[in-house]
């Protein structure tokens, strides 16, 4: 499976302007390259909770890209059944 990407990340959680300390955290340590620690105290909170964070972000990323996936091999077999009608 894919890296997250920086836009797939943003769609995950939504309008920037309401996320929470945590995950603006955890959006420049991924994507704005600050060390973990950096991020944390820049943004007041615990490298903990940014561990947990990152996770649970991972698990939403892989559940959303199996959706993707999961969509694109069903649109496929229609395409496949309807060309066989044809």
């Amino acid at each position: 499976m894919a890296a997250q990407t920086e836009k797939q990340f943003k769609l995950l959680h939504g309008d920037e302007q309401k996320w929470s300390k945590t995950t603006r955290a955890v959006y420049e340590h991924l994507f704005a390259g600050k060390r973990r620690i950096v991020a944390a105290n820049d943004n007041n909170v615990s490298e903990q909770s940014m561990y947990s964070f990152i996770k649970n972000n991972e698990h939403k990323h892989l559940k959303q890209a199996q959706v993707l996936e999961d969509a694109i091999a069903y649109q496929e077999s229609a395409l496949e059944a309807r060309n066989e009608t044809i």
